[in-house]
């Protein structure tokens, strides 16, 4: 939380909003993955979580440990796999948070930047590239809503991770969401094309088609 509050006084203070390449801890993901892949029979890899509901890492004593040797890593994330947008794209805002609030393109940038280095070298760490491909970007504005709704009742359960936590309201939700938008449209138009499975989502969270594609 303190990275991203860092880079939003000293770059574009959008970046008070987690999420976007460029606020992730890249060299901690990297770490994880290392010790993962090495470990023995005899290991203890503590993975780290990310508390949403309080938008900041969760204290260490409450992350995942796996113990031993791992047999298949799953690495998953809404830009995981995320190529760079030429700077024409850029140059076009995608809604009104970008037209008003990016206007001369420095958050977006920065954004664009932080994918052609960093985490170019994560994601080539990624042996099968898997898209969950959702109907549309409407979509994610009411699947943002039913997680808003499950973190406030976890929060009311006394759930540790989520203790004291804010949920969003709807328009909250609607400004917030808008953060990734550009991303998710590019990746609903690129990464098909890259992907080696692609299993298409309807608008109840259910697969109606798998994609496997041919290797190369």
């Amino acid at each position: 939380k303190r990275e991203k509050e860092k880079l939003a006084k000293s770059v574009h203070p959008l970046f008070k909003i987690r999420g976007v390449p460029g606020t992730h801890d890249v060299q901690l993901g990297m770490d994880t993955f290392s010790q993962l892949i090495s470990a023995d029979c005899k290991t203890t890899t503590k993975i780290p979580r990310f508390n949403k509901a309080n938008d900041d890492r969760a204290p260490i004593d409450l992350w995942d440990v796996h113990n031993g040797e791992t047999d298949i890593l799953f690495f998953e994330g809404w830009c995981v796999g995320t190529t760079a947008q030429s700077e024409e794209c850029l140059r076009n805002s995608v809604n009104k948070l970008e037209r008003e609030e990016d206007p001369d393109c420095i958050w977006r940038n920065y954004v664009n930047e932080a994918l052609k280095n960093e985490y170019v070298d994560m994601f080539s760490k990624i042996d099968q590239l898997v898209l969950l491909k959702v109907p549309s970007f409407d979509c994610v504005y009411q699947w943002r809503l039913l997680q808003e709704e499950k973190l406030r009742l976890q929060r009311n359960a006394g759930n540790p991770l989520n203790s004291g936590a804010s949920v969003m309201s709807k328009a909250e939700v609607a400004r917030f969401i808008q953060h990734y938008e550009r991303l998710t449209i590019h990746n609903l138009k690129d990464m098909p094309n890259r992907a080696d499975w692609i299993f298409s989502l309807n608008e109840k969270h259910e697969v109606y088609e798998s994609i496997k594609k041919k290797s190369s």
